[in-house]
Order: structure tokens, then C-alpha cells, then sequence
């Protein structure tokens, strides 16, 4: 609303308003435009992708980026500092598209960071660092936001790998069609 042309900011946007089911003309331009802004960066090859995923395009058709292209670029485009969450999008993408080995590796991969002892340790420097710096104070407990940002992601993955290991369907992300919303 204040700078439409924060790019990172439609990008948030976006994707706050696809994963809550928000869906509509508008948010799909948002987010088309956004990808058009900054193709490049990893954040918002997630939500174009993971609104491809919504969409169920998961292979590219016609010139066209699916969801699976996408996310692996936006995997391959975070490899220095790999993200969790675009690994769990991607493994979707993979399992969804029949590729349960990739979906397999990528959750696996996702899971063993969010474990990390050393991933934790620095997610919670920078948070308390960010606590300090602008509110001069610790207003809580970096574990117990460690814990809030990532518990329920990292639940989700051993849930599906566990699923995987006992031969029984996964719990993936339902497409926009399955909800019964209209985009």
C-alpha cells in the first residue's frame, strides 16, 4: 500500500494471501508480476512456484515454468543457505509429480536442517541480534521462536517421511481444485 513497488514486500504479500486461500484475480497479477520483477530471486521463485502448485501445473507447458522447474531453481538459487521451507514445497512438487525418490531427498535434506544444532544456534543469534537491535530489549526467547517459525514444518516433514518408510499415502499440500477454491 506505502510502496507498491517493493518487490519483496508483493512477494510477502502473495504469499500470506495463497497459503490463507485468498485467492483472486489481483493476487494471481500480484504475484505473476512480482516473478516478472525478480525472476532471479529465491523467495520469489517459491511463491511463483508454490502458487503454480496451488494451481496444479506441475510440469512446464508451453514456454511455461511449473511448479517443479521453479522450485528447483529457487532450490538451487538458495544452495549457500539452503531453505527448509522451499525443500518441503519442492518435495511436494516431486511427490505430486511421481518422483518420490527426489521427494524422499529434499524432505530429508529439509528435516536434517531444521534438526541442525548449528542451524539453530545461528537462527538464534540472529533473532536475539535482531530482538536487540530494535527493540533494545529480548522480548522472547529465541528457542521458544526457534520452535514457534519451524515446529510445525518440521512435524510435517517426519510426518511425511514417516508416511514414506511405511508405504502409506503422504500428507502433501492439496491444490487450489481439491480445496474447492476457485482462482
Amino acid at each position: 500500500e506505502f510502496d507498491p513497488s517493493n518487490v519483496m514486500a508483493r512477494n510477502n504479500l502473495g504469499y500470506q494471501l495463497i497459503i490463507n486461500g485468498k485467492i483472486d484475480p489481483y493476487v494471481l497479477r500480484m504475484i505473476e508480476s512480482v516473478w516478472r520483477d525478480a525472476p532471479d530471486d529465491p523467495a520469489v521463485l517459491d511463491t511463483y512456484g508454490w502458487l503454480q502448485y496451488l494451481k496444479g501445473s506441475l510440469e512446464d507447458v508451453d514456454g511455461l515454468p511449473g511448479a517443479v522447474s521453479l522450485l528447483e531453481e529457487a532450490n538451487r538459487r538458495s544452495s549457500q543457505t539452503p531453505s527448509p521451507e522451499i525443500l518441503d514445497h519442492l518435495g511436494d512438487a516431486y511427490y505430486r509429480s511421481g518422483d518420490v525418490d527426489a521427494a524422499r531427498r529434499v524432505w530429508v535434506e529439509a528435516l536434517g536442517i531444521l534438526e541442525s544444532e548449528e542451524q539453530r544456534a545461528v537462527w538464534m543469534l540472529s533473532n536475539t541480534r535482531l530482538q536487540s537491535n530494535i527493540w533494545n530489549r529480548r522480548l522472547r526467547d529465541p528457542s521458544a521462536l526457534y520452535d514457534l517459525a519451524f515446529g510445525e514444518l518440521q512435524a510435517s516433514l517426519q510426518a511425511k517421511l514417516d508416511s514414506l518408510d511405511a508405504g502409506t499415502p503422504i500428507k502433501v499440500q492439496p491444490t487450489f481444485s481439491e480445496m474447492n477454491i476457485e482462482y
